[in-house]
Formats: structure tokens, C-alpha cells, sequence
């Protein structure tokens, strides 16, 4: 019920904004589990991006769920020109992905801990 509200809340705030209501949504790291996609059903979302570096489009009930291939700061141009051409760079880039997701089952908690120190000692 929680979640239920703060999405309700959100999506007000946005819908305001915007002049129009949210249809669309991405997941903050692409995490997503039953409860979300229920409330999301539950609330006429259309789709939904997740950090899943696939071009494959998956259907939940009526909701899609796409992937995405991360483009961040330091990406150059040449990586994504890599991203769009080559399959083996897609593959690989899915492969990193599935092995960062056992690394965050194993870690739980700890993952998120690690992540912020290790971007604190390096982003400055």
C-alpha cells in the first residue's frame, strides 16, 4: 500500500506538470518485481524501460517492457556506434548485466553500500 501511494503521489506531481497523465515509466535501475508491475496495471501504464541491455520487448499483462542499453556520462560516441552495430558487444554488454545481477542477489544490501563508497572515491 505504501508503494501504491507513492506512486499515486508521483504520478500526480508529473501529470501536473506535464499537462497530461504518465503512460510511461522507467525504473530507477531497471528493478522492477510483481508489486510494481501490479501497480502499474493498475494505473494505465503503457510502458515501462528497464536497464535489461536487450532489444527484445517484453509483454506483461498489457504493459511492455523495454530494455535499454546504458548510455551514461562517459560513453563515447564510438561505443554507441559499437552498441548499434555489433551483436558481440550487445552480447557482451548482456552478459556484464546478468553477472552484475547474481553480484547484487549475493551482495543484497551491501551492493548499494559499496557502489556509493566506490563512486565517492572515484566521481569527485
Amino acid at each position: 500500500k505504501k508503494l501504491h501511494g507513492m506512486w499515486n503521489r508521483a504520478e500526480k506531481i508529473l501529470s501536473d506538470i506535464l499537462g497530461k497523465s504518465i503512460d510511461t515509466i522507467s525504473i530507477p535501475n531497471g528493478e522492477y518485481c510483481k508489486e510494481i508491475l501490479n501497480i502499474a496495471y493498475k494505473n494505465g501504464l503503457q510502458t515501462i524501460y528497464t536497464s535489461n541491455p536487450t532489444t527484445l520487448i517484453k509483454r506483461i499483462e498489457n504493459i511492455k517492457l523495454v530494455g535499454r542499453y546504458a548510455i551514461i556520462y562517459n560513453t563515447k560516441a564510438e561505443d554507441v556506434i559499437r552498441i548499434l552495430s555489433s551483436s558481440v558487444h550487445r552480447f557482451r554488454m548482456k552478459f556484464k548485466y546478468q553477472i552484475l545481477q547474481v553480484v547484487k542477489q549475493l551482495l543484497g544490501t551491501y551492493y548499494s553500500k559499496i557502489k556509493m563508497g566506490i563512486r565517492k572515491y572515484f566521481i569527485k
